[in-house]
């Protein structure tokens, strides 16, 4: 699956235009996360491909990721 990024300069994260990064914003939403907000347990993603691995690999994905840096947040818990 072809993805387009590119680097917002005002907001200073990443805008992505494809399925996975839309699917995985939605999935976390419905749990109160949203990705790039300024709350503890909101989420930081530093790679492009975090939610491609997340959402191939599952749980798997999502703490391999973490622990490569590709994302954090403040309040993991």
């Amino acid at each position: 699956m072809a993805s387009e990024l590119s680097w917002d300069t005002k907001e200073t994260a990443w805008v992505r235009t494809d399925d996975n990064w839309r699917r995985a914003c939605a999935l976390l939403a419905t749990a109160g996360i949203r990705v790039g907000g300024g709350r503890p347990w909101d989420m930081r993603v530093h790679h492009p491909d975090t939610f491609d691995r997340i959402l191939t690999r599952g749980s798997l994905g999502l703490g391999e990721s973490y622990m490569d840096g590709w994302w954090d947040c403040d309040q993991v818990d």
